[in-house]
């Protein structure tokens, strides 16, 4: 009986030169250790939904022979498989593919470990189907030799693979992890019976594996941030516009750091306090150039940061300070336009982003709607400040 089992290993035989040892993960690694994370996700939630395609269609009369062959194509399919569009994090030498190949594979391969089935009767037919104390003895014969048919078929090679195509050892490591969860599998079951799987328990196998590759990247993110700090910079700049007026402002929030605080990789928190800087640039009342104080006031921000996106609210703003406009031909007191407290700005979280937002769309613009036309852009930046080394 062949193998229903997708490998696309470069599995490579004798001695292997030395190689250096990758370096630890890093905070300057967040923005490959988030890919690394996203791959991981994508490649569960794939193989989640091609298993419950495959009991589907083995529901609806069709064969595991046939449906086992059409998965181990859709394994090894780089354009439309369970690996398309997948960004790689890290440069390999041709063997960054690995896949669990046990070491009992070769035995049955070789036709040294036979006699697993018996007999079965139904319907007038007889086919021979897996007798489970049958595989048991066999494989309790191979373990008193000393012979673990779950182990890797080629330990060496595997690390090989696994470093080739990792940018630092922790996501080796977690890489192993994954091909280790399909060895503790076959333990679990028994080589025999875990050799003969249907294509639907090997996808449900690679759910189990990615679920735990996703914790342990997602704990890998959490400990690449400890001791960083994120950084803030805003830039507004906005018009106001009517019938009998122009008003035309520069408002920034200077850059303003804040420690991230210890977390679990998923999402984290924290308060900044900011100086936000008020500079009027252009003022026109009734045909009238006119002045204004430029002032400066503390502004409260709130940072949510969640997976691969960050939300930056403005919470509140300091006092103003008196503000004084004077026209040609005449003087008067005025306002800075309307604050932006409680609006938004949504980022990736990355090493470094910059998001510029459209301000005619902008709550601003909704809360003046018929009063006075907003415009202008909004350019906002985050930053990731790793620790000195």
């Amino acid at each position: 009986m062949r193998m229903r089992v997708a490998v696309f290993v470069l599995l490579l035989g004798g001695a292997f030169p030395a190689r250096a040892e990758l370096p630890k993960c890093s905070c300057s690694d967040f923005d490959k250790l988030q890919q690394e994370l996203d791959n991981a996700t994508t490649l569960r939630d794939r193989h989640k939904a091609k298993a419950e395609e495959l009991e589907r269609r083995h529901a609806g009369g069709e064969s595991w022979d046939k449906l086992g062959g059409e998965y181990a194509a859709w394994e090894t399919d780089v354009e439309k498989g369970a690996g398309a569009g997948i960004q790689a994090t890290a440069e390999g030498n041709g063997s960054a593919s690995i896949s669990y190949v046990p070491k009992g594979v070769a035995l049955i391969s070789s036709g040294a470990i036979t006699g697993w089935s018996s007999p079965v009767t139904s319907d007038g037919y007889t086919k021979d189907v897996y007798d489970a104390a049958k595989a048991h003895a066999i494989e309790a014969s191979y373990k008193a030799k000393g012979v673990d048919l779950c182990e890797f078929s080629n330990p060496e090679a595997v690390r090989k693979s696994a470093d080739d195509s990792s940018f630092c050892k922790g996501v080796s490591d977690i890489t192993m992890a994954h091909e280790e969860s399909h060895r503790a599998t076959c333990r679990k079951m028994g080589f025999i019976a875990f050799y003969l799987r249907d294509a639907a328990q090997l996808a449900r196998d690679e759910v189990t594996a990615y679920d735990g590759q996703i914790a342990a990247l997602q704990d890998a993110l959490g400990k690449a941030l400890k001791g960083a700090e994120v950084e803030f910079e805003d830039v507004t700049n906005i018009t106001y516009s009517g019938q009998m007026a122009l008003f035309q402002y520069k408002f920034a929030v200077e850059k303003t750091r804040g420690a991230i605080p210890d977390n679990d990789g998923k999402s984290w928190s924290l308060n900044l306090k900011g100086v936000h800087r008020t500079t009027p640039t252009n003022f026109r009342v009734a045909g009238s150039t006119c002045t204004m104080n430029a002032f400066t006031r503390s502004v409260d921000m709130a940072v949510a940061a969640s997976g691969k996106e960050a939300k930056i609210t403005f919470t509140s703003f300091g006092p103003t300070p008196k503000i004084t406009i004077s026209c040609k031909g005449g003087r008067g007191m005025g306002s800075a336009g309307t604050d932006p407290s409680g609006e938004s700005v949504d980022m990736p979280l990355k090493l470094s982003s910059t998001v510029t937002s459209d301000l005619s769309k902008s709550k601003v613009a909704t809360m003046m709607k018929g009063m006075m036309t907003v415009t202008g852009k909004q350019e906002t930046s985050l930053r990731i400040i790793c620790p000195a080394k």
